[in-house]
């Protein structure tokens, strides 16, 4: 019987699918991981915007406030500072936002608008500064006005950022779309080639070994599987011929003590119809001779042996 080198075994094949599978996991997780990164950082930035607009917002109320006040006093003065700070502290948070630094440097149009508006923002704070030694209405009313030029254009800066991580996020956002969908693919397509292999590999020959174990039940004992595949498949063709041909010998080598068993019982049957014949024929005659015509007839019938024949004649 051929022998065939054992290819990797089950097992083997099981665990490096397994393992294919779990490397297209990890790296769709990685890369998720990485777009969900992007859309937090986006979030986040959005939130940094608001604050700072909040904050500007309130820097010009304050200022609006201090310049319909009759005198200009220290603790007005105060509270507006307090205020710059905080819009310092929040852009300087905005510009330490974990991604930030990326981000501007995969958008050049984001990182100039940064930039713009951080000069801006400068500009505000040379011109508040100005306020404490500001000593008549006409100076505050300039340092007023330039400060309310310059936070209008620092909104329209802040919407732009705004329109740019937007249209950054719908990206992100199709990007993701499409990398979810080439996902599943893929996915789907490792699971198919793999269920395919598998009905090729495991389920075909099984469903022709159980053909050929039906086919034996039946009585037809010349089928054989091919015994050309390796591993645990070919180890039961092989198993299930051996079982098929032993169990041929066995058959074969029953049918023929059957038929002996059946010669010996038709000689058997043969021998107890001529003693039959012979104790009729004593019964319904008196004559000798016909009892032994008859005896001999039934035994050269019943033992084929004519010397026996011989003897009783």
């Amino acid at each position: 019987m051929r022998t065939f080198p054992k290819g990797p075994s089950v097992t083997i094949k099981l665990a490096s699918a397994l393992l294919l599978i779990f490397t297209v996991l990890s790296l769709a997780f990685y890369v998720f991981s990485k777009r969900f990164s992007g859309m937090d950082l986006h979030d986040d930035l959005m939130l940094g915007l608001g604050g700072i607009r909040v904050s500007v917002t309130k820097l010009e109320y304050m200022l609006d406030m201090y310049m319909t006040s009759e005198h200009f006093s220290d603790s007005a003065v105060e509270l507006i500072n307090k205020s710059v700070k905080d819009i310092d502290t929040r852009i300087d948070r905005l510009m330490k936002t974990p991604g930030f630094a990326a981000f501007s440097r995969e958008n050049p149009s984001f990182s100039t608008t940064i930039e713009t508006l951080d000069d801006r923002w400068q500009t505000i704070k040379r011109e508040v500064m100005r306020l404490e030694s500001a000593g008549t209405t006409d100076e505050v009313i300039l340092i007023h006005n330039s400060v309310d030029m310059n936070t209008f254009l620092m909104y329209e800066d802040m919407e732009k950022l705004t329109a740019i991580i937007v249209e950054d996020g719908r990206k992100l956002l199709n990007s993701s779309r499409t990398l979810v969908l080439y996902s599943f693919a893929g996915l789907f397509s490792i699971f198919l080639a793999l269920a395919l292999v598998f009905m090729r590999k495991v389920v075909l020959p099984l469903r022709e070994t159980t053909r050929v174990v039906r086919a034996a039940a039946a009585g037809e004992f010349k089928m054989r599987r091919s015994g050309d595949r390796s591993g645990v498949l070919g180890e039961l063709d092989t198993a299930v011929n051996s079982m098929l041909e032993r169990v041929r010998e066995h058959t074969a080598s029953m049918e023929g003590k059957v038929s002996l068993l059946e010669g010996e019982l038709k000689r058997v049957r043969d021998r107890v119809a001529a003693l039959m014949n012979v104790n009729s024929a004593a019964s319904r005659s008196v004559s000798q001779k016909e009892v032994l015509d008859t005896a001999s007839c039934e035994i050269r019938k019943a033992l084929d042996a004519p010397s026996v024949l011989i003897y009783l004649k």
